[in-house]
């Protein structure tokens, strides 16, 4: 957060002393008075926290430059800070409940996982349905060797379930991705065969 306040801090600074360059040098063209440069500085200031002071600009490209300025200083860049603020805030928010549900989730395995049934317990959809069978010898023996037997059994069907999902839809790409490269041949050829006459 302190590096985005330190940046903007620094973007409204360049502004404010560009715009208090621009004016100095074109004081002839804004004001009937000369200033110094601590004047057009302030005057630029009370331009940047919303007090524009049309009066003291007699010229209209003096009155259209300050408008600008107040313009860009209150509705670009205060409006900007807010937004900065408000995402950095987002994202603490965005970050407390995640790591909320990280330490449920946390909470929960460690409380809920048993070292001679959790097996059964921390079982997933699609597998659960093949442990049906040796739900009862796990339940009945409760061994530790047992259960991490049956666990690794499980993460391996499930691997093997992602790897089939994914030849299954790999497959019907093959083909396609085959004549696509036959396509990008010819246009290539072509095009060599056309810039070359």
């Amino acid at each position: 957060m302190l590096s985005e306040l330190s940046r903007f801090l620094v973007m409204g600074f360049f502004i404010l002393f560009g715009c208090t360059v621009m004016a100095r040098l074109n004081q002839r063209n804004f004001k009937l008075e000369k200033t110094g440069l601590a004047a057009t500085f302030l005057d630029m200031f009370d331009g940047f926290i919303g007090n524009s002071g049309m009066e003291n600009y007699t010229f209209p490209v003096g009155q259209i430059f300050i408008t600008i300025f107040v313009y860009i200083s209150q509705m670009l860049l205060l409006r900007f800070l807010v937004a900065m603020f408000n995402n950095r805030y987002r994202i603490v928010f965005d970050n407390l409940d995640f790591l909320k549900r990280k330490n449920i989730i946390n909470l929960k395995n460690s409380q809920s996982y048993d070292k001679r049934i959790g097996a059964i317990t921390t079982s997933f959809f699609p597998v659960n349905i093949l442990l049906l069978p040796f739900i009862g010898p796990i339940l009945y023996l409760k061994n530790d060797r047992l259960n991490d037997t049956v666990l690794k059994v499980q993460y391996w069907c499930l691997i093997s379930l992602y790897f089939g999902l994914i030849i299954i839809f790999t497959i019907p790409i093959l083909p396609i991705l085959f004549l696509k490269s036959i396509a990008n041949s010819v246009y290539i050829m072509l095009f060599a065969k056309l810039k070359g006459q």
